[in-house]
C-alpha cells in the first residue's frame, strides 16, 4: 500500500470544519443584529421620551389659569413650541402627529424620522378635592423606523396652583 509524506486534512475533516464555522458565524451574526436592534430601540424610546417630557415641562410652566381654560374647552389649544420662535399647539385629549428627525445630513436635511403621537391629557381637581391641583398625563407614541413596531408610554405629575406677586 503506498504512503505519503504529506500531512494534511481529508474531505471529510474539511466539510465538518465548515460546517462548525457556518454555526458558529450565523450565531455571531444573529447575535450582532440583536444587538443592534436593542441600541436602535434605545434610541428612539430616549428620543420619544425626551420630545414627551420637553412638552410636559412647557405645560408645567404654563399659567394656571390658562390650564383649567384648557380644560373648560379642548377646542383651545394648549401653547406649546417648538423652541423659542415657533409656536407647536397641542390639544387635549387628542394625539398629535410629530414628525421627529433622527438624523440630518450637512444641509440639514431629514435622512431618518421617527414618527411620535402626543396626546395631553389633564384633569381639575378642585371639584373633587377642594384644592388648585391639576393632574397632567403626556400619553406618547411612536413607531420605531424599520420595524414600524408601535410603542406606547406615558408620564405623569400634577400642577398645583401657586399664587405670583
Amino acid at each position: 500500500m503506498p504512503t505519503s509524506d504529506r500531512a494534511g486534512f481529508s474531505l471529510a475533516e474539511m466539510m465538518i470544519a465548515l460546517a462548525l464555522f457556518g454555526v458558529m458565524a450565523s450565531g455571531f451574526m444573529a447575535s450582532s443584529m440583536f444587538a443592534r436592534r436593542t441600541a436602535e430601540s434605545a434610541v428612539y424610546e430616549s428620543t420619544a421620551l425626551t420630545v414627551a417630557s420637553g412638552y410636559m415641562e412647557q405645560i408645567k410652566s404654563i399659567e394656571y389659569e390658562t390650564l383649567v381654560s384648557c380644560i373648560a374647552d379642548p377646542s383651545v389649544p394648549i401653547p406649546t413650541m417648538v423652541n423659542q420662535g415657533t409656536v407647536d399647539p397641542i390639544y387635549l385629549n387628542v394625539y398629535t402627529r410629530k414628525i421627529i428627525a433622527l438624523q440630518l445630513d450637512q444641509n440639514n436635511v431629514s435622512l431618518q424620522n421617527m414618527t411620535l403621537l402626543v396626546k395631553p391629557v389633564m384633569s381639575n381637581m378642585y371639584a373633587t378635592s377642594g384644592r388648585r391641583i391639576i393632574t397632567i398625563a403626556i400619553y406618547y407614541r411612536w413607531y420605531e423606523p424599520g420595524s414600524g413596531r408601535q410603542r406606547d408610554a406615558c408620564l405623569r405629575t400634577a400642577r398645583s396652583y401657586v399664587q405670583t406677586f
